[in-house]
């Protein structure tokens, strides 16, 4: 089976928008193979680097971390899909960490960040084959910035503070809505609101989605479109 034929999907979207929450659902609801986030394969996340860095030299250091653990969870997908008919999420992509890069960039910019050397590493992950563009995407929001905190403050703010603020998630938030609307257009990619104590309604939507996308868009169209969008925004 050729990898265009393979049904893989990406999860994206901020902290507490929903994602894990939604991929275990789909497993557990429809069979869905599950790739998870980047804590599963680290050991846990206090083994994610220091964050703020100190120079830019660690702030590469980072990118370079999760480009390593991308290569395993890509791995993953492909066996993964190649094994069922279903398909299979992957609880995040590499757009988490351009986006995360970005984010800092903006939001904190005397705090070293490496986000034009993060698509750099993309482009040529991908072009060796070793990370995959996901070739179908969900980006997963809440109802609203009140949901939003709400969830923050049950759930438990994260380690780096500034992704629990609601600025952080409104920047984050605009980046992955131009993210489809520009990059996923073949009926691959979709904004999807979970419902607030509704998570069956919310899967049923995601499934609804899933099983009609079409996951044969060239991946590297994708990859083009997408770094030539970002390295003109940053002209």
């Amino acid at each position: 089976m050729i990898e265009n034929e393979l049904k893989i999907a990406a999860l994206e979207g901020n902290s507490f928008s929903g994602k894990t929450t939604l991929a275990e659902s789909l497993q557990k609801l429809y069979g869905f193979g599950v790739v998870h986030e980047y804590d599963k394969y680290s050991g846990g996340g206090y083994n994610f680097p220091a964050f703020p860095p100190e120079s830019y030299q660690e702030a590469k250091r980072a990118v370079d971390f999760f480009v390593e653990l991308e290569k395993r969870r890509s791995g993953d997908a492909l066996e993964t899909a190649g094994k069922t008919n279903i398909g299979v999420v992957m609880d995040r992509s590499f757009y988490s960490c351009i986006s995360f890069q970005r984010t800092v960039n903006i939001l904190l910019p005397s705090v070293p960040n490496a986000y034009l050397y993060s698509l750099d590493v993309f482009e040529k992950q991908v072009g060796t084959k070793d990370i995959l563009v996901p070739p179908v995407l969900i980006y997963v929001e809440p109802q609203s910035s009140a949901v939003f905190q709400k969830r923050v403050e049950s759930r438990g703010r994260v380690p780096i503070n500034f992704l629990n603020e609601q600025k952080t998630f409104e920047s984050m938030q605009l980046w992955y809505y131009d993210l489809v609307k520009r990059n996923y257009t073949n009926n691959n990619g979709f904004v999807l609101t979970t419902l607030e104590g509704q998570i069956e309604l919310t899967t049923h939507n995601a499934m609804e989605f899933l099983s009609s996308a079409d996951y044969s868009v060239g991946r590297f169209a994708i990859l083009t479109n997408f770094l030539q969008n970002e390295r003109q925004n940053n002209a």
